[in-house]
């Protein structure tokens, strides 16, 4: 078998609840709350051993999501010996306060 040449960039895109995912010639598109972001990443990605860096950008994402994506392209990262974004490691930017400590009415 012939091994994979590590060529690819790795591209996340999350808009809210929906993330595109690009690697090389291959892209796909998950609703985050129906699959979870490793099946899209494992869709787009043949061998994980291609990836030589990853790019992620968070629009609007939910506090959740957003925390689920750091600690998954953090490790897949870490793992690779890759950077996010140009960096060791991806830090969460959240866009607003989580609210799962207020109180019902």
């Amino acid at each position: 078998m012939k091994s994979q040449i590590r060529n690819s960039k790795l591209v996340i895109d999350v808009q809210e609840k929906s993330a595109m995912m690009q690697c090389g010639e291959q892209q796909a598109v998950f609703d985050l709350h129906k699959k979870p972001l490793l099946r899209g990443i494992a869709k787009v990605v043949a061998n994980p051993r291609q990836i030589t860096a990853i790019a992620v950008r968070l629009h609007n994402a939910t506090f959740s999501t957003t925390r689920q994506i750091v600690v998954i392209v953090n490790t897949l990262a870490w793992q690779l010996g890759v950077k996010v974004n140009g960096q060791r490691q991806m830090k969460a930017t959240y866009s607003g306060e989580p609210n799962i400590t207020k109180p019902r009415l």
